[in-house]
């Protein structure tokens, strides 16, 4: 369904990926301050006070995607407890759920902190 504008203008942020936000919006510009809107394998986009920041996703090969987008919402919101911009939360948030995606299952695809430390070196 549709979800009413009125409600959406007291939500900090949401999360949804290029399909969920077709069923939500008619439009990205869903009237909330910030949005991220997931891509899968072609990274996501995020929109915070009128600004659009695409962030790409890292390249790898995958073998099972279930439980990505509970990894990324899940680094996302860490980052954001940790104080982080939205925009730097989202490129860490991209390179755990695209590490995790290289494993099969969920809870044993989280990488470990030396796997994305790996990652960020490179970049």
């Amino acid at each position: 369904v549709k979800l009413d504008k009125e409600i959406l203008k007291y939500l900090y942020l949401i999360t949804p990926n290029e399909h969920e936000i077709k069923v939500i919006s008619d439009s990205e510009n869903i009237g909330i301050e910030r949005l991220v809107v997931t891509l899968g394998s072609k990274g996501s986009i995020v929109y915070e006070n009128g600004n659009k920041t695409i962030i790409p996703s890292i390249k790898v090969e995958a073998v099972d995607t279930t439980g990505a987008g509970d990894i990324y919402n899940a680094s996302l919101v860490k980052c954001l407890a940790e104080g982080k911009s939205l925009i730097d939360a989202c490129k860490y948030a991209s390179i755990v759920s695209g590490l995790s995606v290289t494993k099969k299952g969920v809870v044993n695809s989280i990488p470990s902190i030396d796997e994305i430390k790996k990652v960020l070196k490179n970049e």
